[in-house]
């Protein structure tokens, strides 16, 4: 008599020959219990493989983990994972850097909730990280295969990208040319500062003001024009001849 099981998951399939008889067994039935995945201290293990993870995005990933009971499912994880240690051998350098775990800001996108410039610099830097990855592996997908195609899935958003880039500068401030209305509002912005700034130096050069200014100057402080700091010269102008 020959007997095997087969099947995915849980759902498993009892196989017996029986004299030339196939006769099936379908069960469900739990073959890693937690109980034995705590003996073969599973747990454990993946606490380690999380400690190599560069951010929590990747940290969940690792542990979450499961085992399979399916052998062929098992042994391409085993070659997956053996290209892996193949490739950080010729090629530590290997990394997502620069990637942030941007679940939480993608949630709040989808409920319409407005994300700010520095959130919006982390999406784009999230986006752009893995395109050098992909692109070095899939110039190796001869010697490794399925990483590649893990790779292969790893999409540009360049439409994303580019218009992030656009409107958001490297100082995570919104760019004069972001929309049309911005740029309008900030040119008529900046006009209305040049007034302003030559209305307070006539005023600061007129002979008749001499007397209630300690300094001839106009401080900015916060993007605001303001009276000059304390700690000046003290008194009275030395201008006013008092």
């Amino acid at each position: 008599m020959d007997a095997y099981w087969t099947g995915t998951g849980s759902l498993r399939v009892r196989i017996v020959r029986l004299g030339g008889v196939l006769v099936y067994n379908v069960r469900l039935v739990d073959m890693m219990e937690d109980k034995y995945l705590k003996v073969l201290e599973l747990p454990k293990v993946l606490a380690r493989l999380a400690e190599h993870t560069s951010f929590s995005g990747g940290r969940d990933l690792a542990l979450s983990l499961d085992v399979s009971a399916d052998l062929e499912e098992a042994r391409r994880r085993q070659r997956e994972t053996t290209e892996a240690r193949n490739l950080l051998d010729v090629k530590a350098d290997v990394s997502l850097g620069g990637a942030h775990d941007v679940r939480p800001l993608l949630e709040r996108a989808l409920r319409g909730s407005r994300l700010l410039p520095p959130e919006l610099l982390d999406i784009e830097s999230t986006l752009s990280a893995g395109l050098p990855l992909q692109r070095s592996l899939s110039r190796m997908s001869g010697h490794y295969p399925l990483l590649a195609t893990l790779a292969g899935r790893i999409e540009a958003c360049r439409p994303v990208v580019d218009e992030v880039r656009r409107c958001i500068t490297p100082r995570a401030e919104v760019a004069d040319g972001a929309s049309p209305e911005l740029a309008r509002a900030r040119r008529d912005l900046g006009v209305a500062r040049d007034r302003l700034l030559e209305r307070l130096e006539r005023m600061i050069v007129s002979e008749d003001n001499e007397s209630f200014l300690q300094e001839a100057l106009i401080t900015q402080r916060g993007g605001a024009l303001r009276d000059p700091p304390e700690g000046g010269v003290p008194g009275p102008n030395p201008r006013s001849g008092a």
